[in-house]
């Protein structure tokens, strides 16, 4: 059955990242924007502060390669239109242009997204353009949707929330990258750049922000792999972690500073193995 999406009432959809599935979305119907196949949750590229699913890990490379065209990147229109079809991007504006309201009751439906208009006239502008591929370029092209859509806001997002990679800064709604199956909030697209470039380098940051966004709670002490003690307990940097024994609170806190002691406690390997994702919240923090 065709879902249609009247898009400035999606409900806001937690994100997720590398090793775990993407994204708590139904993908029934989504169709990779480079084959066509069915779209899988565990395959899937960080793009345009959203989540692009694909099918198989060389259309991955060949999505992955082709960003670097930005604009002119050949599934860039595809990519687009399953932003809005697994709700992480709304409408905001009529695509036919104008200023006046969109009316929820005038709708055409592109390939399952219900694109919403101002007027009858501008909805008949918009199908006067032909088949599906047309109206999709119109909407979903890297022009047209930059400038009548914009990203979801997520559950998880804080107010107030420190960029890891520039502490002087709040993190913005935004600016979201996928990470171990969570949404990791930064404050620019710079740092989004910086992300995408090593995202390696950012690990441990970015789980940390899990704990501290409340997406993740801790199963096992992250360094033995065992039981978690509280009474083993440390504060690192606003995240309480458990740990299995004095010997190794007494590790934890050797170390350095509270950025040694990220390092040390939540790397990839240590986050996923001791750490496990939470369902997401009831609303969320209206964040800019």
């Amino acid at each position: 059955m065709t879902r249609l999406f009247h898009l400035f009432l999606i409900a806001a959809v937690a994100l997720s990242a590398s090793t775990a599935s993407a994204q708590d979305v139904d993908l029934t119907g989504v169709k990779c924007p480079v084959k066509g196949g069915p779209a899988k949750a565990d395959v899937y590229v960080n793009y345009n502060y959203g989540v692009v699913y694909l099918c198989c890990k060389k259309c991955k490379a060949a999505f992955t390669a082709d960003m670097a065209k930005r604009s002119k990147g050949e599934y860039v229109t595809k990519a687009n239109h399953q932003l809005a079809l697994t709700g992480q991007f709304t409408q905001r504006t009529c695509v036919s242009g104008g200023d006046e309201p969109l009316n929820d009751k005038i709708t055409s439906d592109v390939g399952g997204v219900a694109v919403m208009f101002s007027s009858e006239d501008s909805k008949k502008q918009f199908d006067d353009a032909g088949g599906l591929d047309s109206k999709r370029e119109l909407a979903f092209a890297y022009t047209p949707f930059r400038k009548h859509f914009k990203r979801v806001t997520s559950p998880f997002f804080k107010t107030g929330l420190k960029c890891f990679m520039m502490p002087k800064k709040s993190v913005r709604s935004k600016y979201t990258v996928c990470h171990n199956g969570g949404t990791v909030f930064l404050c620019c697209s710079k740092c989004y750049r910086r992300y995408i470039r090593e995202p390696d380098t950012y690990a441990a940051q970015c789980n940390h922000q899990l704990m501290i966004t409340g997406q993740f709670e801790q199963q096992k002490c992250p360094l033995s792999g065992g039981a978690a003690d509280p009474a083993h307990q440390v504060e690192v940097a606003g995240v309480v972690v458990k740990l299995g024994d004095a010997a190794t609170k007494a590790k934890v806190e050797a170390a350095a500073d509270d950025k040694a002691k990220v390092a040390m406690l939540f790397s990839d390997e240590r986050f996923v193995a001791a750490f496990a994702k939470k369902t997401k919240p009831a609303s969320a923090d209206d964040g800019k």
